[in-house]
């Protein structure tokens, strides 16, 4: 099915899931990292790219007294976009 074709690209990291908390499932090319904001009145969505953002995420794992490493993480902000505002 459509579905599992789609859990089988993401397994292979081809697909990204996306959590927009919706009743739906997202999915995205896993081609280049970004983040997204998603307005909660109309459900837009903006990405953006912020390396003070991952440079933070940096200073977190040196502080930290259990993990070494971040494999991958992913960050949505969720608002209202100017229009709904």
């Amino acid at each position: 099915t459509v579905y599992r074709t789609l859990s089988s690209f993401a397994e292979s990291k081809i697909l990204k899931r996306v959590d927009f908390r919706k009743d739906s499932v997202y999915f995205e090319l896993n081609d280049n990292h970004h983040h997204h904001i998603v307005c909660t009145n109309c459900n837009e969505v903006e990405d953006f790219n912020n390396k003070e953002i991952e440079k933070v995420l940096g200073r977190i794992v040196e502080t930290s007294s259990k993990f070494k490493s971040i494999k991958e993480h992913s960050l949505e902000l969720f608002g209202l976009c100017r229009m709904c505002a």
